[in-house]
């Protein structure tokens, strides 16, 4: 990395108009993003908040060397993600009659504190997603 990082500096100084200085940039942009877009779309467990830590601060330490703007592949892969969770959990309406029933009781129980962890692990990304897809994941979806 700092072999790289240190590429195209002269006498540790960068020439602004050397198109060296952002080798770092470029290569986390090709290599590095498609990469973490397939493991949020694919790998990822949304339920598992040790992992939304891992990729949550991943992403912002990719900030530091990317724009903002190329980062949108991978916020729309974790948008998408929540939301095919999301839809995956969701829970149904039971009439009257189930309600006394302890196996759609114990269901619908685990619904529930799957729905509340999904929604903690939702906030977890809110200084990164924008703030109308974070509202309508955690009020208008999930809730």
């Amino acid at each position: 990395y700092n072999l790289l990082y240190d590429y195209g500096t002269k006498d540790g100084k960068m020439d602004p108009d050397d198109k060296d200085c952002d080798l770092v940039p470029r290569i986390i942009e090709l290599v590095v993003l498609p990469k973490i877009t397939y493991f949020l779309t694919s790998i990822w467990d949304p339920f598992s908040s040790t992992q939304t830590n891992k990729y949550v601060n991943l992403v912002k330490e990719l900030c530091d060397f990317v724009e903002i703007d190329k980062l949108k592949p991978i916020l729309n892969a974790i948008v998408l993600t929540f939301q095919g969770t999301i839809d995956a959990i969701s829970l149904p309406i039971l009439e009257d009659q189930y309600h006394s029933n302890e196996y759609a009781s114990a269901f619908l129980e685990r619904r529930f504190w799957s729905s509340l962890k999904l929604f903690k692990n939702i906030t977890l990304w809110n200084e990164l997603l924008p703030p109308m897809a974070s509202h309508k994941l955690c009020v208008e979806d999930l809730l």
